[in-house]
């Protein structure tokens, strides 16, 4: 009779990998959660890849703690830029570390994650996360917009230009 080993420190390529193939699952003892694949329950996951190329990758560790306001987990992430043998890659004490998601794909893999834990809110705590955030459509941030009064068209497209950090001259040749 062969007996399967649990393993509980694997690492899900949110990439390549079906999202729609792991779970958030409480432990027995009910005291923690755990990411768990659907079709091997032998098998967790501690670990998720958000980006890699030839030399790195980015990755995110989650840990559930549970809160001490709801009856859930709050989940904590860890983001680390680690080469291909594993190893966190090190910069001199006095630089920030930034990791940034400044590609498309890069985004969409971040928020692939963000909504998978939100998608567990039965034990995850995501907080307000429903409130404070929403996933819009070009199309309907388009139809939202046309329903505007023109004094707000006006503010949301300052607010647009701002935050986009559109050069004076950009706006000049759209416009003409």
């Amino acid at each position: 009779m062969l007996i399967s080993q649990t393993t509980f420190d694997n690492t899900f390529n949110l990439i390549t990998g079906d999202i729609s193939k792991i779970e958030i699952k409480e432990n027995y003892s009910h005291d923690n959660c755990l990411i768990r694949d659907k079709t091997s329950n032998s098998t967790y996951y501690k670990t998720f890849i958000l980006d890699e190329n030839s030399k790195t990758k980015i990755v995110c560790e989650i840990t559930f703690y549970p809160s001490s306001v709801t009856s859930k987990y709050l989940p904590r992430l860890t983001f680390k830029k680690i080469d291909n043998n594993g190893l966190q890659k090190e910069i001199e004490i006095k630089k920030d570390i930034t990791i940034a998601f400044q590609k498309s794909e890069q985004a969409l893999v971040f928020w692939k994650l963000i909504g998978f834990l939100n998608s567990f809110k039965d034990i995850v705590d995501t907080g307000e996360f429903d409130t404070s955030f929403g996933v819009y459509s070009k199309s309907k941030f388009i139809a939202e917009f046309e329903t505007q009064t023109e004094k707000q068209k006006v503010e949301d497209i300052k607010t647009l230009i701002n935050k986009a950090d559109i050069k004076e001259t950009d706006i000049r040749s759209i416009l003409f």
